[in-house]
This record gives structure tokens, C-alpha cells and sequence, in this order.
């Protein structure tokens, strides 16, 4: 009986078993993939999309039930498109089909529009008359070598050319039955239309496929009954139909039954929506309601995908899915669109279950077991097995052992705990169990060891020997095995907490750093001597490290700073460097390089000596972006782990390398006189042209990748404006105001995963308004050559005539001058000489008053002098100042043969190359007879002195007398003194210096002063 009762319960619990495992959720494992989400933030009109595509360029196009929108990788801008002067005003859902130009074709009420992205331009391709109740008249299809296969209502399928033109109509079914797939709201609430690139499927009915070989342009209906089938998809070989319970799988050649899978696997929720997707050959996405699930084509390995934190992509209901060429997956849902990145993520993230518990302070890497241990603040301890899955299922956290600092491996199976502020502990790993370190002979160390701040290090020097950081000083702390044999304080002196020792580390040379809270650094050589190094900012240090060329890198709250083994700074790294941030938490060296790996509060980054530097963060894949101070290991193997604040993340630097997608650099929206043309219209391609009047110039860039646009580096120049790049994470309102002319808009972006520099140039052409055109200017320019030959011409003329009436007049003059001559020597020359002969013969009779005889006699003389001087100077128009020279020297001989009781010296010489014109030339030679006549006549002299000497800039004549003189004043009072006056009138008239010195009975001196500088124009 009792074996009885035993077999009754062993077959109740059998029962219970069986019941309770039906009722079990699958678990399924996970693929964590960073996800986006766009919703009415970034512009979305509805949450009702029905269709999405992105074109060549990388923007993505979404239909909803009220319009068209396009993603610019910030916002989601309404499109209506401008076809010529008409605007398109799309207000209803549309349906897309990208052809392998890159064109699309999108379909709408007006019939198909043709979008090329190249030129930004929307053509109205195939015109059609849609009825008012319809969304679309045609859906394009798929493109093949013979054209667009459409479903036309009315037409059934039909083959269209790339420019519209009707080719061929392929007989099938009655159009009636296909208008209602047209017609049906179906296609906005799942996936019923597949393509590859010889068939066609969509869903007829609830159980027949319509399937078209685009090869043989051959038709057939499959039935797959039982029940309703919900979506269909297809690869190169296969196509896929999902309903309610199954996922199914079958021949495309012979539409053979593959393989069925129950969706009771994946979910044990009710099936409403199950849209599939094939990638590639390989893979498949399936919608389960709100799930995402991975599997092969085979409907195997099935994977959940989730965010970096486990938690579900979607809060609607999945109803399609769509990868473009980007790497990126977009859902739409009933309630977003979702942007998965479907690219390997080169870091893992580890964690555990429980969220308060993943703030990781400290790391240790067992290499004997392939363990990895993580001190958490709040947390305590976990422990990941070698596939980095949690080894326990609960953390190992008490009161005491909860925060954390470091963590160091004692003995096989024995590890050394240092808590903050709670002192040390020995885990013992196997048996998951804690004990208070026992410090024996060395408990007057005790109160030091365990006065700790968050910062404190420890680092193993050798299999018995662990540095041990501290507020106070470093300590060197020899182990054998589980027992402290020995403490010794490194640091000459002891610091207090308000100046207290954050960290150290023991470089390769012996030497001891160690990083005060304040900004020091203490660096004590081997022999004992402690140099103090003060960074160039009075911050905490939180790390160490030294790279592979033995520099010491040291990361601080406020910049990373380089120094070499001797303590000189080589380079300081900061913000403005390209890091992240300042903070630096954590540094890992890279073996035989000079570069390290630093954990900062905005994630990570690889930086090498010659500057370097690649940034990581969140959204590749890390637990966060804030790290820990000396929350870092690396393995012997090569891998990296690094805490934070949300757990640990791994990596290796090859997976980094490895995983690269190249975005596409686009201008999202130009601006100008604040009027948007960001659909199109006013450039074409890369080439802006504009009027001279619209110059106030307003650009967006994004980056359309696998990262959201604001995660790219991007920088930016003005070729022609500017010579010097601006950077920015986002690019966004890059204003100009610019001349007429020709610029060159350079843009460029980068990011770890894109490798190289992406690069594009935009040319921008101003022209000038008319009047500063070249045919303008030319014609101009012509004008003004006319204008100047004309204006030359008539002032030749001018002065032709001009210099001919001169001539002209000069010869009248000539005339005039030769005629006065004969007249003066026909007419006053004879009857003075008849005076001159009749006084000569009056001298040699008696009885006559000889006074009267010989004034009538002088004057006579007088009067022929003038005459012939006078008459030289009318025959000529200039003379040689040598050539005057010599005249007045005749003239002073002659009439000194007149008078050989006066003495006559002449001393001097003319100034060489001048020439006087004949005005000046008479008036100096009347002046100096004047004075020389009035000298022999007036003044009694017994000498007479003439005397010339010129310098550059003048000629100077005296006439020095020893006669009786007279009084100046006295003379000027006279009216009859005309000599006197004549001589200063002439000299007046032709700008001569003249001046007349004279004292009774020692004599007179006549001066003439001449300035040749002017002489020549008097």
C-alpha cells in the first residue's frame, strides 16, 4: 500500500510538472543591440506609418495616414513635393519602391513621383487619376532588367520603363481581385508584399499567396490552408509565411513545405502581428506584438533582442520592418519608429540582474581560472565565469563588505578584500563566504590600512608583495599566503585627510608615484629622494599608468598629463585635445605602445602620445558613459574590462578596429534669406547658385550612419571665405553672409567606427548682380576706352590748335618785333645818328657852349645804345647767359675806351647751361649800363668794379664804384631821379633781386640777384 501512495504522488507531481512547464514563459537568449526611438520629439505627424525606405543618400522616408516625411538625422521634416511651379500637397499615406538608380518612386494620389536624390528633383512619372476615396491608384513593385513591375488598378500587374512609358502587361488574376489589395488597409498594418530578385509575393486572400517569377513573367497562386496567414517574407531560395501559431518555411523553386515553427517558442502571448524580414540569406527578424526576435533562415536560434539594459525595444506593436544599407533596422510600430543598430557591437556588457548592484569601483581578473571579480560601492561582490555570465545567482553582500575599493587574489582559492572605511577581508571564492583579515604582528598598522578614501589603489609589485594606498602614506605589505608578514610606510612622511594621498603607482625603474588630493605628485626615486611635481591644475589624481615606452601617464579630475620616468611633462591632454571630458577615472596602458585607454564620465577613449585620439560612447555599446576611479584590468590575453556605473564593459582593441560603417555626409537644409529649400528646387546635387541679393546663407549636415547624427565629429570651412576648420557635434545653423563669387563648402566627419575622414564639398556660386557681369564690365570697359580715345583725341586737337595759334601768334609777334625793328633803325636810328654826327662836328668849331654840345652829344649816344640793345633783344626769344656775358663785357670795354681815367676791373663768369628768354636777358643788360653810365656820368669814380658769381640756384652781378656816393633817402625824395627808377622797374618786371647800397663820398654798390632755377620760365 505504501508503494501504492508513493506511485500516486510521484504521478501527481509528474502531472504538475507538465502543467506548470506549459505554463512557463519561453526564456530566451538575448542579443543586445542599441536602439533609438522617433516619435512626435523629432517631428513624427502620427504614430500611424505605414511604409518606410531610405534612399542612396541615407535619408529615411516614412509614410503615415497624413503625409510623407523625411528624417534628416535630427528631425522628421513633412515633404510636399515641387514638381515645376506646382506643389504637391500630400496628405494621405504613400508607398515606396527605391530603384537601382538610387531614384525613388513614390506612390500617392497623383499617380507615381520620381525623387532623385542626387539632384534633388520629384518628377511626376506616371500620371494617375486616383478616385477620391483611394490612397493610390499604383503600387510599384520590384525593378527587374525589363522594367517596374506595378500593380495598377483597373490593369492588374503591368511593366513600366524608368521614364514611365507602358511596356508590357503580365495576365493573371481578375484585376478585381487585385484593386482590393490596392484598395486594402492591409498594407498598412502588415507585411503582406516580399520581394527578391526573381519573384514577387503578397498575400491574396487570408489563406492564397499570389507569387510572380519576374524571370519567366509567369503566374501562380499558392494555398496554404488551416490557418489565416498574417505576413510573408522571402530570401534568394526561401519564402516565409507566418500565422497566429507558426512560422513557415518553403521552397521558392517548387513551393515545398521547408520547415514550421511554432510561435509558442518564442512567446505565450496571443499572435496578432508577425511581420517578416529576410537579411541577406542568413538571417531573419520576425515581429511577435512587441518583440523583436532573430533567428536563421532555418527558424533557428532564436534571439530576443533587447537594449544594452535588457529591457524590451518596443512598447506597441511591431506591423513592419525594414533594413536599409546602413546597417540599421527601423520598426514601425503603433506607437514609433524604432532605429536599431544591426551592427556587431565590439564591446560586451556585463552585469547583474539587480540594478543598485552593477556601480563597479574595482576589478581583478584571476588568469588561473579565467574569473573575473567586481568590487561594487553599494553592491559588494560579483564574480563572471569565463563565458562573462554572472557565477553567482545572488551578489555577496554584507554590511560590511558592501563598498568595494580593491580587490587582489592571496591564495588559490583566497582573495584579499579592501572595503572603504570597513577594513580588510579574505573571500574565500569556493565557499562564497567572508572573514575579517587577521593582521597578527602588524595591528599597529591596522587603523592606518584602514583609513581609506575612494580613490585608493593597491598594485602587486611581485607574488608577495601588494602596494597598499592609503589616506596617510603607501604601503608596502608582504603576504605569504593568507598572513601580512610585514608593513613598511614608503613615503618619508605621513599626509592627513585634508591633505591625503588619493593613489600611487610603482614604475618600471623603481621609482614610487603617488598622487596627493591637491594637485601634488610625489615622486621618490629608488635611492629614497622624493621630488614634488606640481600639475599645471591644482586637481585630484585619480590614475596611473605606464605605457610601453615607460611614460607616466596620470589622469586627474581636470586633464590627462604625460610624463617621463623622470618626472618631466611631455604633453597634457584635455577637452579641447579631443578627449571626451577632463575627468579621467581609470587608465589602461597598451603593451608596447605609447598610448593608454582612459575611462572619463563621458566614456572611453584611446589616446596616444602623439595626439591621437578615439572616443567611445554609449550608444556603441558601453555600460554607460560614466566610468570609475581604477575600475580597470586587463588580461593576459589581450581583453579589456573596465567598471562603471551601470557594470563593466569588455573589449578587445582588434574587435575596435574591426568594426567600422561609413556614413553618408548630406546637407539636411539650406537656408537663404530665411527661406527653407530643403526639398528642392534651388540646388542641384553639390552646386548651390544663387542671385547676388540672396547671400545671407544658412546650412544643416548630418551624418546619415549607423550613430545618430549628433554622435559623428564633424568640422567645417568656407573655401574662399575662411581658411581655418570649425568643429562641432553638430552642425547645424552654419551661417554665412558672402559676396558675389565662387566658395567651396568643405564638411567633414568622423567617428571610431567610420574610420577615415567622410568628406564633401558643396560648391557655392554667387553671381554678381548685372552690373558687375563680365559681359557688363566688358562692355563697359569698352565704353570707357571709346570714351578716353574720344576725350584724348578732341584734347590733342585742342592742344594741336592751341600750340598752332601760339606758333601763329609767336610768329606774329616775330613779324611784329622785325617790323618795329626797321621802323626804330629807318626812322629813330637815323635821326639819332644825324644828332650824334651834327654834335661831333658842333665839338670842333668854336664859339659853341661845349657843356650843351657834349650832353647832346651823350645823350645821343645813349639813344643808340638802347636802340641796338634793344633791337638785339627783339630779334631773339632767348639767349645764353654766356652769350649775355660776353655782351655786357663789350659793352663795359667800349665805353671804358671812352674813358681812360677810370679804372675798369671785371671779375667772374656766367653760370654754365642757362638760358634766359629775352625780356630778362634786356632788362639786366639796361640795368648794369644804367649803373655803369651813372657810375663814369654821376659819381666821379676812379674805379669801377664789375663782378659775377652764380651757385645752383642763382646768378649774382655787382657794380662796385668809389665815387662820390650820394644819400639814398634824399635821392628817393627827388622827382627827376628817372635812372634810378627805370632800373628798379625792370628789375620788378622780370622777378630780379635788386638793390642799390650807397654812402656819400666812399662809393656805391649795385646788386642784381637772378634765380636760374626760374629764369628760364620769367
Amino acid at each position: 500500500m505504501k508503494w501504492f501512495n508513493g506511485l500516486l504522488c510521484l504521478f501527481f507531481l509528474l502531472s504538475a510538472s507538465f502543467v506548470l512547464k506549459g505554463q512557463v514563459k519561453p526564456v530566451l537568449p538575448l542579443k543586445k543591440v542599441p536602439v533609438n526611438t522617433i516619435n512626435y520629439e523629432q517631428g513624427l505627424l502620427n504614430n500611424e506609418t505605414a511604409a518606410i525606405i531610405t534612399d542612396t543618400l541615407g535619408f529615411t522616408w516614412a509614410s503615415t495616414s497624413t503625409g510623407l516625411q523625411r528624417y534628416n538625422g535630427y528631425t522628421l521634416e513633412s515633404i510636399d513635393p515641387v514638381i515645376g511651379r506646382d506643389t504637391i500637397r500630400i496628405r494621405s499615406r504613400v508607398y515606396f519602391c527605391r530603384l537601382k538608380s538610387g531614384n525613388l518612386w513614390i506612390s500617392c494620389k497623383k499617380g507615381i513621383l520620381e525623387y532623385n536624390p542626387f539632384t534633388n528633383v520629384f518628377k511626376n512619372i506616371i500620371p494617375v487619376d486616383c478616385p477620391i476615396d483611394d490612397v493610390f491608384g499604383i503600387l510599384p513593385l520590384s525593378e527587374t532588367k525589363d522594367g517596374i513591375w506595378c500593380l495598377k488598378e483597373g490593369a492588374g500587374m503591368i511593366i513600366y520603363s524608368k521614364n514611365g512609358q507602358l511596356k508590357k502587361k503580365i495576365p493573371s488574376l481578375d484585376t478585381k481581385i487585385l484593386d482590393g489589395i490596392i484598395r486594402s488597409d492591409y498594407l498598412t498594418n502588415a507585411s503582406v508584399i516580399a520581394d527578391n530578385q526573381d519573384h514577387i509575393f503578397f498575400r491574396l486572400t487570408a489563406n492564397r499567396i499570389a507569387i510572380y517569377d519576374t524571370y519567366n513573367y509567369h503566374f501562380e497562386e499558392f494555398e496554404q490552408p488551416g490557418e489565416p496567414i498574417i505576413s510573408v517574407g522571402c530570401n534568394a531560395k526561401f519564402f516565409y509565411t507566418s500565422t497566429p501559431s507558426t512560422l513557415s518555411k518553403f521552397l521558392v523553386s517548387d513551393k515545398t513545405l521547408i520547415k514550421k515553427y511554432a510561435l509558442s517558442n518564442l512567446t505565450d502571448q496571443q499572435v496578432r502581428a508577425c511581420p517578416i524580414y529576410g537579411i541577406g540569406n542568413n538571417r531573419l527578424l520576425v515581429g511577435l506584438n512587441n518583440k523583436i526576435i532573430e533567428l536563421d533562415a532555418d527558424l533557428g536560434h532564436p534571439k530576443l533582442l533587447t537594449t544594452f539594459n535588457e529591457q524590451p525595444i518596443i512598447t506597441g506593436t511591431v506591423e513592419h520592418i525594414y533594413r536599409d544599407a546602413y546597417d540599421r533596422i527601423w520598426l514601425l510600430t503603433n506607437d514609433d519608429i524604432k532605429r536599431i543598430q544591426d551592427n556587431e557591437i565590439p564591446f560586451s556588457y556585463l552585469k547583474y540582474p539587480v540594478p543598485w548592484s552593477n556601480f563597479v569601483r574595482s576589478l581583478y581578473f584571476d588568469e588561473q581560472t579565467g574569473q573575473l571579480l567586481a568590487g561594487c560601492i553599494n553592491g559588494g561582490l560579483q564574480v563572471y565565469d569565463k563565458a562573462s555570465n554572472p557565477l553567482w545567482h545572488n551578489l555577496l553582500n554584507t554590511e560590511d563588505v558592501k563598498d568595494v575599493l580593491a580587490i587582489d587574489k592571496l591564495s588559490p582559492n583566497t582573495y584579499l578584500i579592501i572595503t572603504w572605511v570597513r577594513g580588510w577581508y579574505l573571500l574565500n571564492l569556493q565557499q562564497k563566504k567572508l572573514s575579517a583579515f587577521n593582521f597578527q604582528a602588524n595591528e599597529k598598522f591596522k587603523n592606518l590600512l584602514y583609513s581609506t578614501t575612494f580613490s585608493n589603489n593597491i598594485q602587486r609589485i611581485d607574488d608577495s608583495t601588494i602596494l597598499v594606498t592609503a589616506v596617510s602614506n603607501v604601503y608596502r605589505c608582504v603576504f605569504k599566503e593568507n598572513v601580512l608578514k610585514s608593513v613598511k610606510p614608503l613615503l618619508p612622511f605621513f599626509r592627513t585627510i585634508d591633505d591625503r594621498i588619493c593613489n600611487s603607482y610603482y614604475a618600471s625603474d623603481g621609482a614610487l608615484w603617488a598622487g596627493q588630493y591637491k594637485g601634488k605628485l610625489y615622486r621618490m626615486s629608488k635611492s629614497g629622494v622624493v621630488e614634488i611635481i606640481t600639475l599645471p591644475e591644482k586637481f585630484s589624481i585619480r590614475s596611473f599608468a605606464e605605457d610601453g615606452e615607460h611614460h607616466i601617464w596620470v589622469g586627474t579630475v581636470n586633464g590627462l598629463y604625460v610624463y617621463s620616468l623622470h618626472g618631466k611633462l611631455l604633453k597634457s591632454f584635455y577637452k579641447e585635445s579631443g578627449l571626451l571630458n577632463d575627468c579621467i577615472y581609470s587608465l589602461l596602458a597598451i603593451p608596447g605602445k605609447s598610448s593608454v585607454i582612459a575611462g572619463s564620465n563621458m566614456g572611453l577613449s584611446v589616446i596616444s602620445l602623439n595626439g591621437n585620439i578615439k572616443n567611445y560612447t554609449k550608444e556603441l555599446g558601453l555600460q554607460d558613459n560614466e566610468f570609475n576611479t581604477d575600475a580597470a584590468v586587463r588580461t593576459a590575453s589581450g581583453k579589456y574590462y573596465f567598471g562603471g556605473i551601470s557594470g563593466i564593459t569588455a573589449f578587445s582593441l582588434p574587435a575596435l578596429d574591426q568594426s567600422q560603417s561609413k556614413p553618408q555626409l548630406n546637407m539636411t537644409k539650406l537656408v537663404v534669406n530665411d527661406s527653407s529649400y530643403n526639398s528642392s528646387g534651388i540646388y542641384k546635387g553639390d552646386t548651390i547658385r544663387l542671385k547676388y541679393n540672396q547671400n545671407h546663407l544658412q546650412f544643416d549636415f548630418a551624418a546619415m550612419g549607423l550613430l545618430n547624427a549628433d554622435k559623428y565629429f564633424y568640422k567645417y570651412r568656407l573655401i574662399g571665405f575662411e581658411n581655418h576648420w570649425q568643429s562641432t557635434h553638430q552642425p547645424t545653423d552654419i551661417g554665412y553672409i558672402l559676396q558675389p563669387g565662387t566658395y567651396t563648402l568643405e564638411v567633414a566627419c568622423s567617428n571610431e567606427l567610420s574610420g577615415a575622414d567622410v568628406k564633401k564639398n558643396i560648391l557655392i556660386i554667387i553671381d554678381p548682380p548685372w552690373w558687375l557681369t563680365w559681359w557688363f564690365l566688358i562692355v563697359v570697359c569698352l565704353c570707357s576706352i571709346g570714351v578716353i580715345i574720344l576725350l584724348v583725341t578732341l584734347y590733342n586737337k585742342r592742344q594741336y590748335q592751341k600750340t598752332l595759334q601760339e606758333l601763329l601768334l609767336k610768329q606774329g609777334l616775330q613779324t611784329q618785333r622785325e617790323r618795329i625793328s626797321r621802323d626804330l633803325h629807318d626812322n629813330l636810328g637815323v635821326q639819332a645818328n644825324a644828332i650824334f654826327y651834327g654834335t661831333e662836328l658842333l665839338k670842333h668849331k668854336n664859339g659853341y657852349e661845349q657843356k650843351l654840345v657834349d650832353n647832346l652829344h651823350d645823350t645821343a649816344g645813349d639813344m643808340l645804345t638802347v636802340l641796338r640793345e634793344t633791337l638785339w633783344a627783339m630779334k631773339i626769344t632767348e639767349v645764353e647767359a654766356a652769350d649775355l656775358w660776353l655782351r655786357v663785357l663789350n659793352f663795359v670795354r667800349k665805353i671804358g675806351s671812352y674813358h681812360p681815367g677810370i679804372k675798369i676791373n671785371i671779375h667772374g663768369t656766367p653760370p654754365g647751361n642757362l638760358t634766359i628768354n629775352a625780356t630778362l636777358a634786356l632788362n639786366i643788360i639796361l640795368i648794369l649800363q644804367e649803373g655803369i653810365n651813372n657810375a663814369i656820368r654821376h659819381a666821379d669814380a676812379s674805379e669801377i668794379s664789375l663782378n659775377g658769381f652764380s651757385t645752383d640756384k642763382f646768378w649774382k652781378i655787382e657794380i662796385i664804384d668809389n665815387g662820390k656816393g650820394f644819400d639814398p633817402f634824399a635821392v628817393s625824395k627827388k622827382t627827376e631821379n628817372y635812372g634810378l627808377e627805370n632800373m628798379a622797374e625792370r628789375a620788378n618786371e622780370s622777378n630780379i633781386a635788386f638793390e642799390i647800397n650807397s654812402i656819400p663820398c666812399l662809393g656805391t654798390k649795385i646788386s642784381l640777384e637772378i634765380d636760374i632755377t626760374k629764369s628760364n620760365n620769367n
